[in-house]
């Protein structure tokens, strides 16, 4: 019967421990959440930011990129070779027949007349 009594006495020490252990995880966890709940609300009450100024802002007045010349040069450049290729995909897809050859070439007969040229017809009147 002692022998009996002594094991079930370890075996209440044993679940008494891991409680114990247990316990003390939960209170050193509620410990620090409560420091640091305590610290959230020192710092709301005075403002205090835990952000700290390494290094002061610098004003550059010159700007790094990109270079202003470049980027003229660059318009310009764009600007050129975009007026070069409307002139020349509008002369490769104009339709109208200018002159009486091409006239001839076109439907295979001769020309019978032209008419001349008049500056005054699609001006506007004023």
């Amino acid at each position: 019967k002692n022998l009996n009594e002594l094991n079930n006495a370890e075996v209440r020490i044993d679940d008494l421990t891991r409680r114990v252990a247990v316990a003390e995880k939960q209170f050193f966890r509620y410990s620090d959440d409560l420091e640091q709940a305590r610290i959230d609300a020192e710092m709301e009450e005075q403002r205090i930011s835990n952000i700290s100024l390494v290094q002061p802002a610098a004003l550059i007045e010159k700007p790094i990129k990109p270079s202003k010349t470049l980027v003229a040069l660059g318009g310009l450049l764009l600007a050129i070779g975009g007026t070069i290729s409307i002139v020349v995909i509008s002369e490769k897809t104009d339709q109208r027949v200018r002159t009486p050859a091409a006239v001839e070439s076109l439907l295979g007969v001769p020309v019978m007349a032209t008419l001349p040229l008049d500056n005054r017809v699609g001006r506007l009147v004023g």
